[in-house]
Order: C-alpha cells, then structure tokens, then sequence
C-alpha cells in the first residue's frame, strides 16, 4: 500500500501542471455556460469548451504513463522493486481518481447550476455517462502509450 501511495504521489509531481490544467478546464467549462446566458455562446466556443477536458485528460493520461517507461534503465521500475502490474495499477488508479472523478462530479453540478431538476437515478446515470465518456479518452491515451 505504501508502494502504491509513493507512485501516487511521485505521479502526482510530476503530472501537476497537467492535472491543474484538467481541473481548471472542468471548472471552466462546469461554471462559465451558467454565467453567460445561452445565446451569447458562439458555436465553436461551446465545442471547445466541451472537447478541451476530454483532450487534456487523454494528454495527461499519455503523460502520467510515460513518466515511467516499462523498459530500459530509466524507468522507476528498474530502480524500485516493483513488479509492472502494481506499477500500471498504481498509474490507472491515479488516473480515475484524480481525472476521471472529478471530471464526473463536476458533469453533476452542471444541471443544477442551470436549472434543471433530475431525480436521484438521473444523477446516477448521469454521472456514469460522463465517467464512461472520459474513460473512453483515458482508456484511448494507455493503449497509445503503449505502442
């Protein structure tokens, strides 16, 4: 567990401006459609501010697998004692709780901020929506980066 929490946070460091990116895009894009009225919101502003956090979260995903490469002798796995499935569960752990989790948290918020009332099971289906949508970006950036 402790082996697990130092990847964590080794991650962590290393990926911060990314992940800071990611949640500021998720914030921006969460609150700024409830202070603007609907109108006002031109086209390819809307698509940017929904694509812009799902490119990120594929972006930082790529670069938190990266930052220890399976093979060779710079990777944090050939300087620690740690076999590659805790390694890559340790990186995937990272990304859902630090990316995916938020992202869709935040996709609850959004309703409310504008207006619409959901019941408790269309919070529910809506927050698997919107894990599965950024699963999907993240799921995309660990298959890259393992080519």
């Amino acid at each position: 567990m402790n082996t697990l929490l130092d990847l964590c946070k080794k991650d962590f460091t290393y990926a911060k401006p990314w992940i800071l990116g990611v949640w500021f895009a998720l914030v921006a894009g969460t609150f700024l459609p409830a202070l603007m009225p609907a109108a006002g919101v031109p086209l390819p502003w809307a698509a940017i501010r929904e694509w812009t956090p799902a490119l990120l979260i594929f972006l930082t995903s790529t670069r938190i697998i990266h930052c220890d490469p399976f093979t060779g002798g710079t990777g944090f796995i050939a300087t620690r004692p740690v076999r590659a499935i805790s390694l890559l569960g340790g990186k995937l752990l990272f990304i859902a709780f630090t990316l995916i989790l938020p992202a869709a948290l935040l996709a609850l918020v959004h309703p409310t901020l504008m207006g619409v009332e959901l019941t408790a099971a269309e919070y529910l289906l809506l927050f698997l929506e919107k894990a599965l949508y950024f699963v999907i970006f993240a799921a995309a950036a660990v298959f890259v980066s393992a080519l």
